[in-house]
C-alpha cells in the first residue's frame, strides 16, 4: 500500500518554485486541450462551453503563476477553478443542463449590463450635480 502524503509532507517536499512550475505545466496541457476542442466534431454549444471553461481555468492558473503563492490569489483562483469544475460537470450530465446553463449565463450577462447602465446613468446625474454646485 502506498503511503498517503499529508499537507505537511507535501509542504516539505515541494518548493514554491516546483508548485508554480506544476501550475505552468498544467496551463500548457490545458492550452493543448483548447486546440483539440477547436478541431473536435462536437456540437457548437458544447464546444463553446468547453472552450470557455478551459480558457477560464488557464486564466486562473496564470494568475497563480504571476502572483506566486499569494494566499489571497490562491484562494480566489482555487474557488474559481472549483466553480468552473462544477459548471463543467453539470453541463456534461445532459443536453438539457447545457442549454439551461447557457440560458442562465446569458440572463446573468444581460442583468450585469443593465445594472452597469443604471450605475452609469446615476453616476452621470451625480457628476452633473457636482458640476452645477461648482
Amino acid at each position: 500500500m502506498e503511503k498517503q502524503l499529508t499537507y505537511k509532507d507535501l509542504q516539505k517536499e515541494m518548493s514554491p518554485e516546483n508548485i508554480l512550475k506544476n501550475f505552468d505545466n498544467k496551463s500548457s496541457e490545458l492550452k493543448g486541450l483548447l486546440e483539440m476542442i477547436k478541431k473536435a466534431g462536437i456540437n457548437r454549444e458544447r464546444k463553446s462551453i468547453d472552450y470557455h471553461i478551459l480558457s477560464a481555468a488557464i486564466k486562473e492558473l496564470n494568475r497563480i503563476i504571476i502572483n506566486g503563492l499569494n494566499s489571497e490569489t490562491l484562494a480566489l483562483s482555487t474557488r474559481n477553478i472549483f466553480e468552473l469544475n462544477m459548471i463543467y460537470q453539470y453541463t456534461c450530465l445532459s443536453e438539457e443542463n447545457l442549454c439551461e446553463w447557457i440560458g442562465n449565463s446569458a440572463n446573468d450577462q444581460i442583468e450585469i449590463f443593465e445594472r452597469m447602465l443604471k450605475l452609469f446613468e446615476n453616476s452621470n446625474s451625480e457628476y452633473e450635480k457636482i458640476l452645477k454646485i461648482q
